[in-house]
């Protein structure tokens, strides 16, 4: 029997009518290099879209006490985001120590420790810790009540710098938390909009008196290495009474 000679390879392509049909090799690489030029469309944050979805997760969102805020006149706690450093110390220029390195453990900890949240972090399941100004890395921000919010996981993406809910959470913490914003920002601005979530807003419950008493004994109970860092600074409930400078 004769050998076999080889052929170019053929496969089937699918028309806009739906019948397929042969097609070379060559063809075949031509349809797929013309898909991988498709661009995509632009992703529009301000759109009446991303605006409907905003409205949505701020139902979903919840957000700190106003009375619980208002006991801590500073962050709870000294502390700023590099998570290979975390639990050690930040030393300034003068070589003096002036807070803590850490991961998402202390904005989680001011959360649920001021608000008397039960349960250990798997309270906090199905829930994201997420920051209202989430690109101001500050002492005086990082664990801000004010820049802290609790948002379902899923939506957690919609906070973002950049993300529909950003604009409406910022002008909500100026206007709830005695027009507090970082230091480190300008005022923002109103959105066109805003009144329109103003019965969107929940906040957490259970406003006792307590929040920094509670803060306190937490603090002074846990056995981690972040504790005994933060130790050296927060000795007394007196630590929130006075605001901190622009760190």
């Amino acid at each position: 029997m004769a050998p076999s000679t080889p052929r170019e390879s053929s496969g089937r392509i699918r028309d806009a009518s739906g019948s397929s049909a042969p097609c070379s090799r060559a063809k075949r690489a031509a349809t797929i290099h013309s898909v991988m030029k498709t661009k995509l469309p632009t992703i529009d944050y301000k759109g009446e879209d991303a605006r409907a979805i905003a409205l949505l997760a701020a139902r979903l969102c919840l957000l700190p006490d106003k009375k619980t805020v208002g006991q801590f006149k500073k962050a709870v706690f000294p502390t700023q985001r590099k998570t290979a450093l975390r639990a050690t110390p930040i030393i300034d220029e003068s070589n003096k120590e002036i807070g803590m390195w850490d991961d998402n453990t202390t904005p989680r900890w001011a959360l649920r420790w001021s608000h008397d949240i039960p349960g250990g972090d798997t309270a906090l399941q199905g829930w994201r810790v997420a920051h209202v100004w989430n690109d101001c890395n500050e002492l005086d921000c990082y664990t801000r009540l004010e820049n802290l919010l609790l948002v379902p996981a899923a939506y957690a993406g919609l906070t973002d710098d950049d993300g529909p809910l950003a604009p409406y959470l910022r002008y909500h913490a100026f206007a709830a938390y005695e027009e507090w914003h970082p230091e480190c920002r300008r005022r923002p601005e109103k959105p066109d909009d805003y009144d329109s979530f103003r019965h969107s807003w929940q906040y957490i419950d259970g406003e006792d008196g307590n929040a920094r008493e509670r803060v306190l004994t937490q603090l002074q109970k846990s056995q981690s290495e972040r504790a005994k860092v933060l130790q050296n600074f927060i000795k007394n409930i007196s630590y929130w009474d006075e605001a901190s400078g622009k760190t």
